[in-house]
């Protein structure tokens, strides 16, 4: 099985999230929507959710644009540094032989020689977490949506890590 393709630093850098909070201070999501969650409401008869959706599109942005609080946290990926060591050197899992074999890759590898900037919150160090009104049906719709998505994403996943 090949780990790489479920490497959580694999997963970020792949995944287009289906929101992104905005770093600046405002506490918005903006959801770049190609269809698939509109399919999602109306595979879910939530047509009164749909028109809360359409109220919230931003000719200026091109894209929908939801008002929730976000609360700033710690990247959970990278801890607060900013970089991460890139996927492709140690997703496969690495052994002590891999260090002791070639001493100049250990000294690299552990003075982040081969870091790059974090997928998952940009390098900012911090990730704007949204804070969901689970009394909102549009917030409620997100979040069903979302986990539909993970777990379809999680199955693809498998099958790339599996070799099919």
């Amino acid at each position: 099985m090949d780990s790489y393709y479920l490497d959580s630093r694999v997963k970020v850098s792949n995944a287009g999230e289906f929101y992104t909070c905005n770093m600046q201070g405002r506490s918005e999501v903006y959801i770049q929507e190609d269809g698939e969650f509109e399919d999602h409401l109306k595979d879910s008869e939530m047509t009164r959710v749909m028109d809360l959706l359409e109220r919230t599109f931003s000719e200026e942005l091109g894209m929908f644009v939801i008002r929730v609080p976000v609360r700033m946290e710690v990247c959970s990926m990278c801890h607060g540094s900013g970089t991460v060591v890139n996927p492709s050197i140690d997703a496969g899992g690495l052994r002590d032989e891999d260090f002791r074999g070639d001493p100049d890759f250990a000294r690299d590898y552990f003075y982040g020689a081969y870091d790059v900037k974090c997928p998952h919150c940009n390098g900012l160090r911090v990730e704007g977490i949204p804070v969901w009104d689970d009394n909102n049906p549009l917030h409620q719709a997100i979040k069903d949506f979302e986990r539909r998505q993970w777990e379809e994403d999680r199955q693809t996943r498998r099958e790339l890590a599996y070799g099919y």
